[in-house]
């Protein structure tokens, strides 16, 4: 596995998650401040106990609402979204102009949004693809949906992409 590192600022110490081979089939995250110093914080850590990997797309018919939902990976697990993309699309007619919310839930708590506005244009697409990792509750689903269809004429799509860890 390639070396990952992800690197979470804005607090008052920058930390790195690194991704470390345990040699027996499992990987663990270690964190390291930004001098490549373990900080001590004993037990913080998340351990990839085995590699399960997802990508779920979905891209329905016309005017209809684009949803996926990574079930729940039980007891102790949790889903980690590493790469959504949100598409809203006109067709060869001109759609009313229309704004969708799009948006990732963990359960029933929003934890992402972003609203995607499309011209009454032909032909017109919108997308958001923002870089993020999204790490949702222990033993919940997660969906990724825009909050309605958007119309005649108008086509949306969600995929995503992420793997689940025990912490």
């Amino acid at each position: 596995m390639p070396d990952t590192i992800l690197r979470f600022g804005g607090g008052p110490i920058p930390l790195d998650f690194r991704l470390i081979d345990n040699e027996d089939g499992t990987y663990s995250w270690r964190i390291w401040n930004e001098d490549g110093i373990p900080p001590l914080i004993p037990g913080l850590k998340a351990k990839i106990v085995t590699p399960s990997h997802w990508q779920l797309e979905h891209s329905p018919a016309a005017n209809t609402q684009a949803t996926i939902t990574h079930p729940a990976q039980g007891t102790g697990r949790h889903i980690v979204c590493t790469a959504i993309n949100f598409t809203l699309a006109a067709g060869l007619i001109a759609p009313a102009a229309v704004s969708l919310l799009c948006e990732a839930l963990d359960g029933a708590t929003r934890i992402w949004s972003a609203r995607l506005a499309l011209q009454a244009l032909a032909g017109s697409v919108a997308v958001a693809a923002p870089p993020l990792i999204l790490l949702g509750s222990a033993n919940t689903a997660m969906t990724l949906r825009f909050d309605g269809a958007g119309g005649l004429n108008t086509f949306e799509a969600v995929a995503a992409q992420g793997y689940g860890v025990r912490v």
